[in-house]
């Protein structure tokens, strides 16, 4: 029953999108609105831990047949937006929702499978430390490139080309924020987390 409730908000997500595109609202920025809540990731992760939940092997051999039927629907997008001159945001509509897919069914296989060379990836030292301050990341990221992004681009837009100077200021505020992050974690999320083995 929640399985079926989860797909309903997953459809049900893409006929708001579509339906919001539709309706051609004056002033609205749609590729900004529609991954503004990231419900796409949620929702498949959801999907992925209940079809484990009711059997553990289903999703491992039914693989092949989901990713082939997420192609088939963005090739089938892909054509009908190109005859349409290219007027249907692919990401905003099924993109996101293509993309978590993808990630839900290699995280599932590298869980439930043994892929040395994926494991090796993921145990990299910088992907290990992405992931413990991934939560700062995603906080502050953001803020730092809204603020301090456009002053750096304006700054060695006098010096250099505009799409260098947006790079550079890319690369600036992302090493900012991973300096925050770290930060973060380890003045702040740290001591929270010692903290939960007194409440365990």
């Amino acid at each position: 029953m929640l399985l079926f409730a989860i797909l309903f908000i997953l459809i049900s997500l893409f006929g708001v999108r579509l339906w919001v595109w539709l309706m051609h609202f004056p002033n609205l920025y749609y590729y900004n609105l529609f991954p503004f809540t990231r419900i796409d990731g949620i929702c498949v992760g959801s999907i992925v831990a209940i079809l484990n939940s009711y059997s553990s092997g289903f999703l491992s051999k039914k693989t092949k047949f989901i990713i082939y039927i997420t192609i088939g629907i963005n090739l089938i997008f892909y054509i009908f937006n190109y005859t349409n001159n290219n007027q249907l945001p692919y990401l905003a509509l099924f993109g996101y929702t293509s993309v978590a897919v993808f990630m839900g069914l290699i995280i599932n296989k590298v869980i439930h499978e043994e892929f040395q060379f994926i494991n090796d990836f993921l145990n990299l030292s910088f992907l290990r430390f992405i992931g413990k301050v991934s939560y700062g990341l995603y906080v502050f990221h953001w803020p730092i490139y809204r603020g301090i992004g456009p002053f750096i681009s304006e700054w060695s837009g006098r010096f250099i080309d505009q799409l260098y100077a947006s790079f550079l200021a890319s690369i600036i505020t992302s090493f900012l924020a991973l300096i925050i992050c770290w930060l973060s974690f380890k003045y702040f999320e740290t001591p929270f987390l010692k903290m939960k083995t007194r409440f365990a």
